[in-house]
């Protein structure tokens, strides 16, 4: 597997434990939560030696939102 198709796997991990993380704490809070928190959520995880593919368009705070966008999208018209 190239060790980029790695890292978006682990990205993708990361973003689907932020979001079930952060509905979890919205439900038992009743806090709503913004895709803003998500990407800063999943940002200040990352470890400062955390590969990003180079030149990468879009960056990568624009990339975890976008996802976490589909993914709620996604979980929103399976429900």
């Amino acid at each position: 597997m190239d060790p980029y198709d790695e890292l978006a796997l682990d990205l993708l991990g990361r973003i689907q434990r932020t979001l079930a993380n952060l509905v979890q704490l919205a439900a038992d809070t009743g806090i709503p939560f913004t895709l803003d928190d998500v990407t800063e959520t999943v940002e200040r995880g990352l470890p400062d030696d955390y590969l990003m593919p180079p030149h990468t368009e879009p960056p990568r705070p624009v990339f975890i939102r976008r996802i976490a966008a589909t993914l709620l999208d996604g979980a929103m018209t399976n429900d």
